[in-house]
């Protein structure tokens, strides 16, 4: 974690406040899960183990041992909460993926220059403490985990390590930096981040997919602007009226020429971005075999072969041509991930294939994991991200601990629930978010309200329930009552005119609801456009932000149940996404029944920040 003070709980205490332990009391169904979890990854452990030994006995050595220290150090995986230390007692045994992970890389940057080098980001970014303290923490190691929660500048902390890694990389001509993100709108904001640092950054992958402001910055849009790919394609046109042996010659030279120029752009960018998926591009890979290779130490070399391929006959080229090239092969021995909690393990894998030496993954398990459409492979353990599992193997993440988004007391559930109490907000938080008008919050001058939505105008245990269940390519629900409430309040902000319809959220869980509430838009507000004002699940909102977020909990049934709605993690999303008020719509009656649900109404109830429909509509505009 990144408490730091003293008395401050450590990162096994913070799993411990967070639901992941809580789990057996909350959730039992959670707790079986972590539990197979815990069981597969011993067994992978002892079965690991046991191959060490059997070929340690073979030779008469211990693989427990190590003769060159002469010290005996016995390796355990601890998945649960270790208990506390006595004074005097023996050290608390490392797990074997924290001892992996706290070695030291082979790129090991001298120490001195690194802390000098973060002295200096901080210095001149103004950087917080617990980020000073992940960047310190990612460069000294060989795996790190940085766990940013809602609000934190995850993103920001992952360019600012590609900063100083690319410089302190370019001091020890130790190869290029690989900053690679699960989807293609996280990678732009790497790229885009990294831009703003003043990097030579360069996005591979299909430009189609890239924002377009950022389509200068990928490689094909450089590589369309090579003067040696410009030349070849000349020479392909020329060649159009020749014979097919001349075609065929000056199509290769041109796949030749393109190769060798994105193996140069490539040589002399920064960094490299791309989606982890997108890190085993064609061209990636290639400029890693290239003959003789490229090294990522800055060698802006690419003219040195510019000149005299341009000027060389096309017909005599051939691709073994290249290899007389100065170009070295490109490594990525520093691979940063960013969006790791989100991404599926085999497409996490995928970058560190290319030379990776020291690994940092950026993410915040205790938001919604990877999405997966397939039961069987959610069953088998697909759903469970590598940083995920990292961390319930003991790898002890560095916890981002300052928030920027939220009004402090929109921050406060969240930090209190799901992190143990150390999530704090940034002082100038409280004044630069005032709470939006035109809504009448049942609290003085709290930007919180939760409106109870059902059983509540005759207080009668017959009063009716209203979410409906759809049946289509898939089971889904909605709440005609809460969207016909939500659109009454939405009416109400919007014509108070402080906050426009771009900066307001509708945030809901189910797809169902989101097609209703959008119909709804679009019949009853006036000049309604779908890309201003964003209605979209739970699901597709995390990572985002609005001045306001209107939640519909849509769930309300006399059996308590709430579906996916339990998965703590949406709960940690929903109510995070907001930075000047936050007005969730929910039946009690249901809600209450969820654990995490129920704490969320019992400290909105605590504070005074719940109210009837029939309050509410008789204080609406």
């Amino acid at each position: 974690g990144g408490g730091g003070g003293q008395g401050s709980p450590s990162h096994h205490s913070l799993l411990a406040m967070s639901p992941y332990a809580a789990a057996a009391a909350a959730n039992k169904k959670a707790a079986r899960q972590q539990q197979t979890l815990a069981k597969r990854m011993r067994e992978d452990e002892d079965a690991g183990r046991g191959g060490r030994k059997a070929k340690g006995s073979s030779s008469s050595t211990s693989t427990s041992s190590s003769s060159s220290s002469g010290t005996t150090a016995t390796i355990t995986t601890t998945i649960t909460t270790p208990r506390k230390r006595k004074e005097g007692s023996s050290p608390v045994r490392k797990s074997s993926w924290e001892a992996l992970a706290s070695a030291v890389p082979k790129t090991s940057f001298a120490r001195k220059d690194a802390e000098q080098m973060v002295s200096q980001e901080v210095s001149r970014f103004k950087l917080n403490d617990s980020q000073e303290k992940a960047l310190r923490m990612a460069l000294s190691r060989k795996l790190s985990l940085i766990q940013g929660p809602p609000g934190t500048g995850k993103t920001r902390t992952a360019c600012h390590l590609v900063n100083i890694a690319v410089k302190l990389g370019q001091r020890r001509d130790s190869g290029k930096v690989l900053a690679v993100a699960f989807s293609n709108v996280a990678a732009d904001n790497l790229l885009e981040g990294c831009l703003r640092l003043g990097l030579n950054a360069v996005r591979v992958g299909r430009a189609a997919t890239v924002r377009p402001e950022l389509r200068n910055h990928t490689l094909d849009a450089l590589l369309m602007q090579h003067q040696s790919v410009s030349t070849f394609k000349k020479k392909l046109e020329a060649s159009r009226g020749s014979t097919s042996r001349e075609v065929q010659a000056a199509k290769r030279d041109l796949e030749d020429a393109e190769l060798m120029a994105a193996v140069s752009i490539l040589g002399n960018a920064d960094v490299v971005v791309s989606t982890c998926v997108g890190a085993a591009n064609e061209v990636i890979i290639n400029a890693a075999s290239v003959t003789g290779g490229i090294s990522g130490g800055g060698e802006r070399g690419g003219g040195e072969w510019d000149d005299d391929f341009s000027s060389s006959s096309s017909s005599s080229r051939s691709s073994s041509s290249f290899s007389s090239s100065p170009l070295r092969a490109i490594k990525f021995p520093t691979v940063i991930i960013d969006e790791a909690s989100q991404a599926t393990e085999p497409a996490t894998l995928v970058p560190l294939t290319q030379g990776c030496e020291q690994l940092v993954l950026v993410g915040d398990h205790y938001q919604l994991p990877p999405t997966i459409k397939s039961m069987r492979a959610a069953q088998q353990g697909l759903g469970v991200s590598l940083f995920t599992r990292l961390a319930m193997a003991g790898i002890q993440p560095s916890l981002l601990t300052l928030q920027y988004r939220m009004h402090p007391f929109i921050a406060q559930f969240p930090s209190q629930r799901f992190y143990g109490g150390l999530l704090q907000s940034h002082p100038a938080n409280i004044h630069k978010r005032p709470r939006p008008e035109g809504f009448p919050w049942p609290h003085p001058t709290l930007p919180v309200a939760f409106v109870a939505v059902g059983g509540d105008e005759d207080d009668s245990p017959y009063a009716p329930f209203f979410e409906q269940r759809t049946n289509g390519n898939q089971t889904s629900y909605l709440n005609r009552k809460e969207a016909d409430v939500l659109m009454e309040v939405l009416g109400g902000v919007l014509r108070r005119g402080q906050v426009l319809s771009t900066e307001v959220g509708i945030v809901t869980p189910y797809s169902a609801q989101v097609k209703h509430v959008t119909e709804l838009a679009q019949n009853r507000l006036r000049n309604f456009k779908p890309a201003e004002l964003e209605i979209q699940s739970v699901d597709a909102y995390q990572g985002r932000e609005k001045e306001l977020i209107l939640m519909s909990a849509v769930r309300s049934n006399n059996k308590g149940k709430v579906g996916f709605l339990g998965d703590w993690r949406r709960l940690n999303v929903a109510i995070t996404r907001a930075k000047r008020g936050l007005i969730v719509l929910g039946d009690p009656r249901t809600l209450r029944h969820d654990p995490h649900w129920g704490a969320h109404l019992k400290w909105a109830q605590k504070h005074g920040c719940v109210m009837t429909l029939g309050e509410l509509r008789e204080r609406l505009d």
